[in-house]
């Protein structure tokens, strides 16, 4: 018995070459007879031609099907019979030795016989209806532990808990490339201006009953390249009440959210300080596209990272949850995605306001922090941090414990019921 084909899985031997077709990837194969060898492995080179030599030698007396004498279409290059490199069969059998019986379907072969005598009672009818109450107690004590544990994972406040889940403020994760960076110019201070576009996927990343679909943000900004006499005092752009240090450069410009469904969604501005260690911190103020003037904003802040092959990759957070219609404008069907030129192109970006220091070791901080506060109407103290969730959710050990007690449960109903039965001698 073999198997008709290896089903594709990696073999580190090659395969013999024996003709112009050679031989294949190697496969299982099973000798079952009364008068195979017990235990034997062959180690042989054989294909499946090796089936047809023991047929044509025990058989046809040695006859071979030959391409050029057989008068049949035959497209075999050789007689595969007669490769040297072939096995033969024959050597699996062991003809003098007795027949051996066939097996029953499912019958033991070889194995140790149990001697029922090694088996003793557990105890006696008395101790036996002890066990049998003992187990019974202890059952009900574990589905009632289980019906407390449900009662209060599916508890009002608990289910409050996960509904509120799809009203806090979306946390995204921004996966993209730095699709454009050239030079643009020089400050007057002498501070390399260059234009900067980022095209990023942004994924939710709330459980799927809450999350909303993936969209495409568009970035397109001017970055000023500080030098190290050029570097301002400017606070953190996600801590308002420190002071940014390791600043290597400030990007301002303007930022286009576009729904899966091909359309702009968001529109806005953006402010990007980075670090010398490639970091970023972000803060983009959009508007729904279509919104009445009276419509708040949305703003969304969060950390880049820069890497040698020009991808970024980062996390958004919103300061607040989003309505209704600014959910609506990004849940809506799949349609046809334009490309990051496409959006650059309906985009107006104007050259920022130097924000160097102009060369003086430093020069005036009170300005540079001035301005950059004109430009952040909005920016608030940063929220204290979450506390981290633990490794395991306190949901999956609750989830945990009650299916252990299930089991446990299970099985001293089952024990219970034994104890209760008759022994019997052996």
């Amino acid at each position: 018995m073999a198997w008709d084909d290896w089903g594709g899985f990696y073999d580190h031997v090659a395969p013999p070459t024996v003709d112009g077709n050679g031989y294949g990837i190697r496969v299982p194969s099973l000798l079952i007879s009364p008068y195979a060898k017990k235990g034997y492995v062959d180690h042989q080179t054989l294909s499946f031609d090796a089936y047809l030599k023991f047929i044509e030698d025990d058989f046809l007396g040695g006859q071979r099907l030959d391409p050029k004498t057989d008068g049949r279409p035959d497209p075999r290059p050789t007689v595969r019979e007669n490769v040297k490199a072939l096995g033969n069969l024959v050597d699996d059998f062991d003809f003098a030795q007795k027949p051996r019986a066939a097996a029953a379907p499912g019958a033991p072969q070889d194995r140790p016989h149990l001697s029922p005598q090694r088996l003793e009672p557990v105890t006696n009818g008395a101790g036996r209806r002890s066990l049998s109450r003992l187990c019974r107690v202890l059952c009900l004590l574990a589905v009632v532990a289980v019906v407390a544990v449900v009662a209060v994972v599916a508890s009002p406040a608990r289910v409050a808990a996960v509904t509120r889940a799809g009203t806090r403020p979306v946390t995204l994760t921004l996966t993209g490339t730095v699709v454009r960076a050239e030079l643009s110019g020089f400050e007057p201070d002498f501070d390399p201006i260059d234009r900067v576009v980022i095209a990023a996927t942004l994924r939710d990343t709330r459980p799927p009953a809450h999350a909303l679909p993936d969209a495409l943000l568009v970035l397109s900004a001017y970055l000023e390249n500080f030098q190290p006499d050029t570097t301002p005092l400017l606070p953190d752009l996600l801590h308002p009440d420190r002071t940014a240090t390791a600043l290597g450069g400030f990007m301002q410009g303007k930022a286009v959210l576009v729904n899966r469904g091909g359309r702009t969604g968001y529109r806005g501005s953006l402010l990007v300080e980075v670090f010398r260690d490639n970091s970023a911190h972000l803060v983009l103020d959009v508007d729904r596209e279509g919104a009445s003037a009276s419509a708040p904003s949305l703003r969304l802040k969060g950390a880049l990272t820069l890497y040698k092959d020009l991808s970024v990759r980062g996390q958004l957070r919103a300061e607040r949850p989003l309505s209704a219609a600014e959910t609506a404008a990004l849940r809506v069907p799949p349609g046809r995605m334009p490309s990051w030129q496409q959006v650059v192109r309906g985009l107006s970006v104007r050259l920022p306001p130097m924000r160097g220091t102009g060369g003086g070791n430093g020069g005036n901080p009170g300005a540079s922090r001035t301005s950059l506060s004109s430009a952040l109407p909005r920016v608030a103290r940063a929220p204290s941090r979450p506390r981290p969730s633990p490794v395991v959710p306190a949901r999956t050990l609750t989830a945990g414990g009650a299916l252990a007690a299930l089991i446990v449960a299970a099985l001293l109903w089952r024990r219970g019921t034994r104890a209760k039965e008759p022994s019997h001698p052996a």
